[in-house]
């Protein structure tokens, strides 16, 4: 913390933003001494970004600035080799995203809840009238919404002409494992959605998702590990996808 700490309060000077809070493994206490900073910088209006620039280029020796690929961001190296990640967003935009998901309940497929964990596990840096800490509190997970995303996701596991196992059969039989490759992580997204919703625990993102599982869900299938190994290395496919549906639907019978 002590690396950015320069660039935040410099940051926080600027009367536009209006909170600033750190995410990712640094916040979580899990980074090693090369993980990266991924730091989100809440706004109410735009951010020029020449003002982004003169305030990063006495800390960083690369930056690309303003890259969109997904947010906006500014992709940076720290002069002692460490890359920095700024992302900006509007508050208004994110207060809004939240309450329509907690309102309106709409499950995606695989992720769903990876924002509210985003926005739920991220440290507040700075923040203007408690505006961040405000938001973090309003979080709920509403059991509407995890009922939603459960039977979205189920359904596309198994059961309908377009779910993830036929298609993954198909792409199998006719040998085509850029398609397998490409369904299986599907399958996996959703999968994961289902174990994270049915333990009440906000979805934490792509990375070291068993390791996560396990020590954040209190119920998890029966053989978890084992048979999400034997799908990643193709193992008898047709039956380990049928077992991991039926462990699932098990689980989700269990507590229900």
């Amino acid at each position: 913390m002590e690396k950015i700490k320069p660039i935040i309060q410099a940051l926080s000077k600027h009367p536009n933003i209006v909170a600033i809070a750190l995410g990712g493994s640094r916040a979580s206490g899990n980074q090693d001494e090369k993980s990266d900073y991924d730091v989100y910088v809440y706004y109410d209006q735009k951010i020029d970004v020449e003002f982004r620039k003169t305030v990063l280029s006495e800390y960083c020796c690369h930056m690309e600035m303003a890259v969109q690929y997904f947010e906006e961001e500014d992709d940076c190296i720290l002069k002692d080799g460490i890359i920095i990640e700024l992302i900006y967003r509007n508050i208004h935009n994110i207060k809004e995203s939240i309450e329509d998901l907690m309102h309106h309940a709409t499950a995606s497929l695989g992720y769903t809840t990876c924002f509210l964990d985003n926005i739920i596990s991220s440290k507040v840096l700075y923040e203007e009238n408690q505006c961040y800490s405000k938001i973090k509190k309003s979080i709920t997970y509403p059991p509407t919404l995890r009922e939603n995303i459960i039977k979205k996701n189920m359904e596309m596991l198994h059961g309908v002409l377009a779910s993830y196992d036929v298609q993954i059969m198909k792409a199998y039989e006719r040998q085509d494992m850029i398609s397998v490759n490409h369904r299986i992580a599907a399958y996996l997204a959703s999968y994961f959605d289902i174990i994270f919703a049915v333990n009440n625990v906000f979805h934490p993102g792509e990375k070291r998702l068993i390791a996560l599982a396990q020590s954040k869900c209190r119920f998890l299938p029966d053989d978890f590990e084992e048979n999400i190994h034997r799908l990643l290395n193709l193992v008898d496919l047709e039956d380990t996808l049928k077992q991991l549906y039926l462990n699932l639907e098990n689980l989700i019978r269990q507590i229900a």
